[in-house]
């Protein structure tokens, strides 16, 4: 299957992200106030050069390349704010970089940013990306990226490796226990496989796929290790194909930039063939009904999916005042 990865930014946008460049800010720990708490921002690239600023599960700045410029964009709920218009313009070689810092700073002062997108799934976004200030501890791998889809052409061949037959095989088995049960049938497995956040072990020999949860969570929680085993069967068939080389590739330059700016710790480089882990975090411990029902759900996947990547499936957790835990639930 033909796959890729590219999210690396070109060195020429690198290059801007230098403290005395356009973008020098940008690489700065940001910070912004949403209802009664302060949140940490994060900085991530995409493709074709794209910068995106997360305010948790929102995006509050998208810098796109246009030509030598980068037009500076938001989702319309915050361009029409009165405090965007300074900074949600076209930027050009020409701006200084006090100019592009103090519009920033001025629009993150006075945007205003809805609380549920900083609750909830945001919240444990911004955790287990290890940017909350009030957190103890820190992750026991190294996030490089979040909101994660591979591209694929032609688009038929993605649609091909989010449902192999054991994948449909388990989803039945789920829907079947969900019967017996008595619990809430989970949802059809929609087209979209985005992964939550993407990760490194310390070591370079494991890729991580993160699925992340709130405690509240409820039906969705449960049924999270089939989520994030969609995820394992669409990269694991990325990495077994032809461009498996250039997805490692770009996983790692990626990485690489990241630490150059000073965005990420230093990174091991991924092996040439990593084993894939599944990861499903929450913040606070899940609901203790949650906790009965999971093995059971891994157990329908241990029966129905083959491989090794289903026995290295843990899930975790991050309370408040404690450092990340795994859960032992068998």
């Amino acid at each position: 299957m033909s796959a890729r990865y590219q999210r690396a930014p070109s060195a020429p946008l690198l290059s801007l992200f230098a403290p005395d460049q356009l973008f020098g800010r940008l690489r700065e720990p940001l910070d912004m106030r949403v209802g009664n708490r302060t949140v940490a921002l994060d900085v991530q690239f995409r493709e074709r050069d794209g910068v995106m600023l997360y305010c948790g599960q929102t995006r509050v700045l998208c810098l796109h390349p246009k030509g030598d410029d980068f037009v500076a964009d938001a989702h319309s709920t915050y361009t029409g704010q009165e405090c965007a218009a300074e900074m949600l313009r076209r930027w050009t070689p020409a701006d200084t970089p006090s100019a592009f810092g103090d519009a920033l700073q001025r629009y993150l002062a006075a945007l205003q940013v809805g609380e549920r997108w900083v609750r909830k799934e945001g919240a444990v976004q911004v955790r287990w990306l290890g940017n909350d200030t009030a957190s103890l501890g820190e992750p026991p791998w190294l996030p490089i990226d979040r909101e994660v889809v591979l591209g694929h052409a032609p688009k038929e061949e993605r649609q091909a490796s989010l449902k192999p037959d054991t994948l449909e095989r388990a989803w039945e088995a789920l829907c079947n226990l969900a019967s017996v049960e008595g619990w809430k049938a989970p949802s059809a497995p929609g087209a979209a496989n985005e992964v939550d956040q993407l990760a490194l072990s310390h070591d370079g020999k494991r890729l991580i796929l993160v699925e992340l949860k709130h405690k509240a969570d409820g039906s969705a929680a449960v049924y999270a290790p089939y989520q994030v085993m969609r995820y394992v069967a669409e990269w694991a068939a990325a990495l077994e194909g032809p461009t498996a080389g250039e997805i490692g590739n770009g996983v790692n330059e990626l990485a690489r930039a990241k630490y150059a700016i000073g965005l990420l710790k230093e990174p091991p480089v991924l092996v040439e063939h990593p084993e894939i882990q599944p990861i499903v975090a929450f913040n606070e411990p899940p609901t203790k009904e949650v906790q009965r029902r999971l093995p059971k759900v891994v157990q329908i996947l241990r029966d129905n999916l083959p491989g090794p990547s289903i026995e290295k499936l843990e899930i975790w957790c991050w309370p408040d005042g404690r450092p990340p835990e795994r859960l032992n639930l068998s």
